[in-house]
């Protein structure tokens, strides 16, 4: 017996995740009984019986000489593999999500739900990997474990980056490089206590290890990371300069089919992908939309849960603003694309060259990190 044959035990409704008969089968009384979502689970507070076994059920109308005829109507046949009861599924609680760390990113977006791939664009130079460790570092701040994919950074420039970042403005200090040029560093004590909070919530993809095709690889140590250490963002940084074999002809075939396992990692393990890609060299006149301005295949966007974008604004953009009344930004994150509420547009920025933090113009936003609350 299985709950999909509730309909015979006569007329029934939904009432939230809990489906009410309005006759009870055991006593029957008036919109008593329930049976609770897809599960086993049934009761009555007016025949003082419940269980979460079906079987159980079937005991006690087994007692019941006027049911003794029926039972072997309530031999349902298995639903195929590969279907869902779309009344079955238990919606409250199985979508958990992170906050992006920025009031206005997560009002557009919804946050970085649990299965979802979020495509972060931008030009060279413009922001687009800086932007993508703020977000895991707002990620580790809500106690989310973190695992980085980079192949454009070595560990030790993402490492001291992350640790600016986590600084904050009042953690760095000012210094000058070989050839005479300032910088900014994490103060050596604020660096102890931002390592000594990361803990191993924050972990980085070795791609030194794999010299030749690191599609497999890196879902592989994605898969680890996630039972290992419960990570629950992950970060590929970017897509183009994973290796993903020899041949050019393949290469755009791998590349669909590894955005295609992210987006099926995701789903499965119930984690969130952010796969920053640089976008495709168009001209600043032209009618392409934004979506399909991300170099590569179209399959990355389309197959995406969101896209951002990091855009510079320029000086000339700036002074417009001014001249509008506006305050101006240093950047925009555009949103062009959310497939949850289909809110797009932009959220302006300031950037504070000090920590490399993203800061909104208004809103809230996370600015305290826990690093800062330990002794």
């Amino acid at each position: 017996m299985r709950i999909d044959d509730r309909r015979l035990f006569g007329k029934g409704i939904w009432a939230g995740s809990a489906y009410l008969l309005e006759t009870c089968p055991l006593c029957r009384d008036q919109w008593t009984f329930r049976f609770l979502g897809g599960k086993g689970d049934w009761g009555c507070p007016a025949c003082n019986l419940a269980s979460t076994r079906l079987e159980d059920l079937k005991t006690e109308l087994m007692k019941r000489p006027e049911w003794s005829m029926k039972l072997d109507a309530l031999v349902a046949v298995e639903v195929p593999a590969g279907l869902q009861v779309v009344a079955d599924v238990t919606v409250s609680g199985t979508n958990k999500l992170l906050g992006t760390g920025f009031s206005h990113l997560d009002n557009r977006i919804g946050g970085l739900r649990d299965g979802g791939l979020t495509v972060l664009s931008g030009k060279r130079g413009e922001g687009k990997s800086t932007f993508a460790g703020q977000l895991a570092l707002n990620a580790v701040n809500q106690d989310a474990a973190v695992c980085f994919y980079s192949g454009e950074l070595t560990d030790e420039t993402l490492a001291s980056w992350v640790f600016q970042q986590a600084a904050g403005p009042q953690g760095v200090e000012r210094y000058h490089d070989e050839l005479g040029n300032e910088r900014y560093r994490a103060k050596e004590l604020v660096e102890i206590r931002i390592r000594r909070w990361l803990g191993t919530r924050m972990l980085l993809y070795d791609n030194t290890v794999v010299k030749h095709s690191e599609r497999n690889a890196i879902l592989d140590r994605f898969t680890v990371a996630h039972q290992h250490y419960g990570c629950r963002l992950f970060v590929i940084d970017n897509l183009m300069t994973a290796r993903f074999g020899e041949r050019e002809a393949d290469y755009y075939r791998q590349q669909s089919a590894f955005v295609g396992e992210l987006v099926e990692f995701a789903i499965k393990q119930r984690v969130h992908v952010v796969l920053v890609a640089h976008p495709k060299k168009v001209g600043e006149n032209t009618d392409i939309d934004e979506n399909d301005q991300v170099a590569g295949i179209a399959d990355i966007t389309n197959r995406a849960s969101n896209v951002l974008k990091v855009v510079r604004v320029t000086e000339r953009q700036r002074l417009a603003m001014q001249a509008k009344g506006e305050t101006p930004c240093s950047d925009v994150v555009k949103v062009t694309k959310n497939r949850d509420y289909g809110n797009t547009g932009d959220v302006p920025f300031t950037f504070d060259t000090t920590c490399r933090r993203f800061i909104q113009l208004t809103g809230t936003q996370t600015t305290r990190y826990g690093w800062e609350d330990q002794g």
